[in-house]
């Protein structure tokens, strides 16, 4: 297994893509640290599936846009596991308006969690890879922030900036052992997602070369894979995962 006996965080792990990479990481070796911010429930389902493969799991309650949360989240893993090896920033919000509907509000929490939360997990997660000399941080964005997509103003600028973030910070860390790239999904079919996909799922199976969403074990197997010294070499990279939407 690749990632055996690795200490891994995965935000926003209670449901969809974020439940997979948790399970994926899981099924190669890894311990996990469950990061939730409301759905409990779906945080510690996520947590049986990973004990049931012999893997240890541990849930944290944490709003990643909250430094002090985030602070207590990598005290707590510390204290449990003793070092963090890999973290996957997947944790997002993602507002469907379009600009002139959105209010302040909904603006500053999507670009708090999407954007901040990736800074503050990333930022304190090396502190400890540093001394470590070695880390994988692996960020989920998505095609909004390579292409326009009406309604996504917010979501896809915010993803954009995390692309930006990807890009310079791997060139800060990559000869300190640590790796940082980010996986770019197309349409997956998720809660998140379930009612555009049911409303428009002939129209994406004619614009989707596939011919279909994709999967959130889709997305999983290229995180495992990211997060593992077989991608050693990688460093600063966007993995796009879309059935060749964007082709």
């Amino acid at each position: 297994m690749s990632l055996n006996n690795k200490i891994a965080i995965v935000t926003g792990a209670s449901k969809g893509i974020g439940r997979s990479i948790a399970y994926e990481l899981a099924k190669q070796g890894a311990h996990l640290v469950i990061n939730y911010n409301r759905d409990k429930k779906g945080a510690q389902q996520t947590a049986l599936k990973i004990k049931k493969l012999g893997r240890k799991a541990l849930i944290i309650q944490a709003d990643v846009g909250n430094l002090s949360a985030v602070k207590n989240m990598i005290k707590l893993t510390k204290e449990k596991f003793g070092n963090i090896d890999i973290l996957v920033n997947n944790a997002g919000v993602m507002p469907e308006k379009y600009l002139f509907r959105m209010t302040d509000e909904e603006w500053h929490n999507c670009m708090n969690t999407n954007i901040n939360g990736t800074y503050y997990c990333s930022r304190n997660c090396l502190l400890q890879m540093l001394r470590q000399q070695y880390g994988k941080i692996v960020n989920v964005v998505s095609i909004s922030g390579l292409f326009g997509n009406p309604g996504h103003v917010a979501y896809g600028a915010s993803k954009a900036a995390i692309i930006g973030f990807t890009k310079s910070l791997s060139k800060e860390i990559v000869r300190k052992g640590i790796n940082i790239n980010a996986v770019a999904p197309g349409y997956v079919d998720t809660s998140m997602t379930e009612g555009f996909i049911k409303k428009n799922r002939a129209k994406l199976k004619k614009i989707i070369p596939a011919g279909r969403p994709g999967k959130p074990e889709e997305i999983a197997k290229i995180v495992s894979f990211l997060a593992s010294d077989k991608a050693s070499y990688i460093n600063g990279q966007i993995i796009v995962a879309d059935g060749g939407l964007l082709i």
